[in-house]
């Protein structure tokens, strides 16, 4: 969450779903299925949006949904063994507003 308001793109989004508030983490599949239900939402419609392959872009391959990784100074090291939707090699601020626009 602090990294959203740092950014100031929290209010880009309707619901922000954080696993570490939810008793399961990324890449289990529950932690999907509960934000599925959470908020009814259609898998053809979701987007994962994270910085780390072996969780979040893992995590939406596993459920079926499209994944963008952002490579931040928070990311572990990339190995590209597992292939996202979208991919930034570094934080792009305004490139990243107008992918969610």
């Amino acid at each position: 969450m602090p990294e959203l308001e740092q950014l100031g793109i929290k209010e880009l989004f309707d619901g922000i779903f954080i696993s570490s508030t939810k008793g399961c983490k990324k890449p289990e599949q529950k932690f999907f299925e509960m934000l599925f239900e959470q908020y009814d939402l259609e898998k053809d419609t979701c987007l994962m949006i994270g910085n780390d392959e072996n969780t979040d872009i893992f995590g939406a391959n596993q459920v079926g949904i499209d994944s963008f990784y952002i490579h931040s100074n928070l990311s572990p090291e990339w190995t590209g063994t597992i292939k996202s939707t979208y991919h930034l090699e570094k934080m792009d601020l305004p490139y990243l507003t107008r992918c969610l626009i």
